[in-house]
Parts: C-alpha cells; sequence; structure tokens
C-alpha cells in the first residue's frame, strides 16, 4: 500500500523530466540478517556472498515465492535489493553484565559489519533525487512533514458504493492519461 500510494503521489506531481523516477522512486533496500548460522568455516567472503544472494533469491523470486506479485511489486518500485547476513556477535555480548565492549564481540562478526557498512557507505549510497531534485539531509525533514501530511490526509473514508467507482473510475482515466 505504502509504495503504491508513494508512487501515485510522485505521478502526480511529477513534470515531464521527473518522470523516469517514478518507476522506481525508492533507491535501495537492504535485508540486513543477524545471527545467521549456515556459513561454513572454510568459506571464502565470496561463498558467503553467494549464500546470501541465494537466500535473497530464495524469498524474492517472483517464480520461486507463493506472493510473486509481492516480490514483484517490490522490484518495480526499489533500484537496488540486497541481503546481507552477519554472523553470531558471540555469547559475551548476550549477558546482562556485558559492558558494551567491542573486543567482546566475535571477529567474524566484526569482519562482516565492517565489511558491510563500508560497501554501504562507500558503493550503495547515491544522492536521491525527487521531482527532480536531491533529497539531501537538509530537505529531507520538508519531505517527511510533506509525506506525512499526504498520509493523514489521504485517511480513508467510508463512501456510497456509486461514489467510490465514479471516483476510481475518474482516477483509472487520469492514471491511463498520465503514463
Amino acid at each position: 500500500y505504502f509504495m503504491r500510494f508513494a508512487q501515485a503521489a510522485l505521478r502526480s506531481s511529477a513534470e515531464d523530466g521527473a518522470l523516469e523516477e517514478l518507476e522506481r522512486p525508492f533507491q535501495s533496500l537492504d535485508f540486513l540478517v543477524r545471527d545467521w548460522a549456515n556459513f561454513e568455516d572454510a568459506w571464502s567472503v565470496e561463498e558467503c556472498r553467494a549464500q546470501m544472494r541465494e537466500h535473497l533469491d530464495r524469498h524474492l523470486n517472483p517464480g520461486r515465492v507463493a506472493q510473486g506479485s509481492t516480490a514483484e511489486a517490490l522490484y518495480s518500485m526499489i533500484g537496488r535489493i540486497g541481503c546481507y547476513c552477519l554472523p553470531h556477535p558471540g555469547t559475551k555480548m548476550q549477558r546482562a553484565a556485558w559492558t558494551g565492549a567491542i573486543a567482546d564481540l566475535d571477529d567474524d562478526f566484526l569482519r562482516f559489519v565492517d565489511t558491510y557498512v563500508r560497501e554501504t557507505f562507500s558503493q550503495g549510497l547515491e544522492p536521491k533525487t525527487v521531482l527532480g531534485a536531491e533529497l539531501t539531509t537538509n530537505t529531507f525533514q520538508h519531505v517527511l512533514r510533506h509525506f506525512a501530511v499526504a498520509f493523514r490526509e489521504a485517511a480513508p473514508a467510508a463512501v456510497p458504493f456509486c461514489q467510490a467507482m465514479a471516483s476510481y473510475m475518474v482516477l483509472a482515466a487520469k492514471d491511463t492519461a498520465m503514463t
């Protein structure tokens, strides 16, 4: 629902030059899995990554999952979807007396976290544009406010069936005309 609503909101506000971003209004989505216990001890980083890709494919390949339309919707709305699995951080951090010391964390966990963070912030993020304007730390709060207002004002209201059908027909015609 959120993705379709956001796409409709962008479409209604888009100018001709911004129509390309309507196809995939969301930049990226990473599924970060913690406590992954399926890596083999002797595996290389690339073998671990292959397993991560297989895990993502098992859950988001439209041809393999029961809700293929949900997976298709995700891929149609998001530019890049990834999965990154982290091993368990170690048993010391599970204790109530754990002080938060990084030295108590398992070396493999730290290595995987370091790799994920480095790749995310050096390769995985590009400035996002919304209706042709770059979304920055300065403009984000304004965009968020506008989306909050849009959702608040879009609360469903009970209407007679005939009025709902008429509204649907108008919106469908408008959407067809704009695409």
